[in-house]
């Protein structure tokens, strides 16, 4: 059931962004403690300066692979290459767990 009501929002996000939205991701696994991590979530351009990215986390074994959490992103860009972000995490039950906040750079 919280798979579908995240599907929903995600749609229903999607389809309000000013630009086109993106998939995004990133899958690791960490070789000495043999446990896998995966992110998937879409990226969604409001306009020129901000952008907003829900996104599901699964994290374990080969055996015990499970979601783990949410990830729900903000950036603002301050300019080409610096960018405000703000990052609330949720626990498997989509309660709050941890917000981070960070300032990013590309050069």
């Amino acid at each position: 059931m919280k798979s579908i009501v995240l599907a929903t929002a995600f749609a229903a996000l999607a389809t309000t962004a000013f630009a086109g939205p993106a998939v995004v991701g990133y899958s690791k696994y960490a070789v000495e403690a043999q446990t896998f991590e995966l992110q998937v979530g879409v990226q969604l351009p409001m306009n020129d300066q901000f952008t907003f990215t829900p996104s599901l986390v699964g994290f374990g074994t080969s055996d015990t692979f499970a979601f783990d959490h949410a990830k729900f992103n903000i950036t603002y860009n301050l300019n080409h290459n610096i960018h405000f972000y703000a990052n609330l995490n949720t626990d498997e039950n989509f309660k709050y767990a941890e917000t981070t906040l960070g300032l990013a750079f590309r050069f």
